[in-house]
């Protein structure tokens, strides 16, 4: 947030605000800069009627209690007198905000697995495998009664942020494990389900590891055969330099498997690939390669 004059100019857009489409004022909390060029928080009421924004409607399966959008601030002018008086709390407020919001935001992930499990212990009682229910095989026991247990304890973890915050005690961690524990106890479940949209487990992570690596090497051969072709013969006047390229390109694909491995890879290899400093090092050593092994010298 920017000050003009009698004005304050809003940029900056945010999703998932909770009547955003349908409201008539709306409190938003950004950031200001000082006179030393320093940022502090602030908040600012803006009305709709005198303060343009845009806001769209997202469509959501579930969370439909209340519209949710995504809000666009882009140059929206706001006057000064809509500025909220400064006592140093805003980010206190914020996070007396949060803390309610995310262990309720918990349960009602805990109730999306309650519902789940109690499906499945149904359809276990009524899908007959070998002449019995498949509920009557142990395996299958195990697997409900740790789903039942991950779902009591993920309960009972929002509980104890919930009233935590009843007793008037800093639940600040609290609220954070209790929505993080259900998102791990939901995405662990979709893991060992198969249910992520792949067709792979988490605990196929090392078969893939593998099959990585070996496809890395796969490819150095690949090329290798590729430099030796007649074709490269008739491109290429020095095609002998181009047999460079192949400890280039393994130690980049081995790169990215290592960073995989260590968990460092959170983005697609193809974004890595645009972004790292060591990517496009590699990427210029064999444009260097390439280029001498185009033009003809001799030593």
């Amino acid at each position: 947030m920017t000050e003009d004059g009698e004005y304050l100019v809003l940029k900056g857009r945010k999703q998932w605000i909770s009547n955003a489409s349908v409201c008539d004022v709306m409190n938003v909390t950004c950031r200001m800069a000082n006179p030393d060029g320093s940022t502090r928080l602030a908040r600012v009421l803006v009305e709709r009627s005198e303060s343009s924004f845009e806001a769209r409607e997202l469509d959501m399966m579930g969370l439909r209690q209340a519209p949710l959008a995504e809000v666009l601030f882009d140059g929206c002018r706001v006057p000064r007198r809509n500025l909220c008086p400064d006592s140093g709390d805003t980010a206190r407020l914020l996070t007396l905000t949060w803390l309610a919001n995310r262990p309720l935001v918990g349960l009602m992930a805990v109730n999306l697995a309650q519902k789940a499990l109690d499906a499945a212990r149904s359809y276990a009682g009524m899908r007959k495998q070998f002449g019995r229910a498949i509920g009557a095989f142990q395996l299958i026991q195990q697997d409900l009664a740790d789903i039942e247990t991950a779902v009591i304890s993920s309960r009972l973890v929002c509980y104890h942020a919930l009233a935590a915050i009843d007793r008037g005690e800093r639940a600040n961690g609290l609220s954070a494990m209790a929505k993080r524990y259900s998102e791990l106890v939901h995405a662990a479940q979709l893991a060992e389900s198969g249910n992520s949209g792949r067709s792979y487990r988490a605990g196929d992570r090392e078969l893939l590891m593998n099959i990585g690596v070996a496809s890395c090497f796969s490819a150095i051969v690949i090329l290798s055969l590729y430099v030796h072709s007649n074709e490269v013969t008739v491109l290429y006047r020095q095609p002998g330099l181009l047999l460079l390229l192949c400890p280039l390109l393994l130690y980049w694909t081995c790169r990215v498997w290592l960073k995989a491995q260590r968990g460092e890879l959170n983005e697609d290899p193809v974004t890595l690939a645009i972004t790292d400093p060591a990517s496009y090092a590699v990427a210029l050593t064999g444009l260097v390669i390439m280029l001498l092994s185009y033009l003809k010298f001799s030593l």
